[in-house]
Formats: C-alpha cells, structure tokens, sequence
C-alpha cells in the first residue's frame, strides 16, 4: 500500500475507539521527493489524530531485513513533526 493510500484511508475512518496506529514502511533505501510530500501529509494527519483523539502512532520495521531502511536514521525524515514532538514509536514486526 502506498503512503497516499494510507492517509486516504485514514481520513475516512469513523470510529474514535481506535488508539494505535502502525505503519510499516516499503522498504527501501531511497525515497524519491514526491513521496516525502506524501509521508508530510500523513505526518500532519496523524498528528491531528494525537491531538484530538489521542491515537498513538507507530512505525514498524523488522529486523535484520536485507535492503530495508534503518527507521531510525529517517523517522525524522518521514514523520518530522511528530519525531520532534517525541510522539512516534519505531516497534519491531515479529513477522
């Protein structure tokens, strides 16, 4: 699923029940620009989703992956609002 799918996905959720959201991320090791317009769009989202209904986000990643980005180095590229904010977990998929 791409990252305007996600966002487009989430704009249409109706339930305020929910409280996590995690996000797993391609993985790749190069992001072209366009995306990362797509990713500050869902950053802004999300963060309106913290503000108003509390839902914590988080970015999944697994480990070991061959190719796979290192979340760590470029959370704050793909989520900087909320990085900076300190409101983003990075969780390991056990998958």
């Amino acid at each position: 699923m791409s990252v305007q799918w996600i966002t487009m996905a989430l704009r249409t959720v109706k339930s305020e029940s929910f409280r996590n959201i995690i996000i797993h991320p391609a993985t790749t090791r190069t992001i072209e620009e366009t995306v990362y317009q797509e990713w500050r769009e869902l950053d802004q989202l999300l963060l309106q989703f913290w503000t108003t209904h509390s839902v914590h986000p988080h970015l999944g990643y697994r480990v070991g992956k061959p190719g796979g980005m290192d979340l760590s180095d470029c959370a704050s590229d793909l989520l900087p609002e909320l990085t900076r904010r300190g409101l983003v977990d990075l969780v390991e998929d056990p998958h």
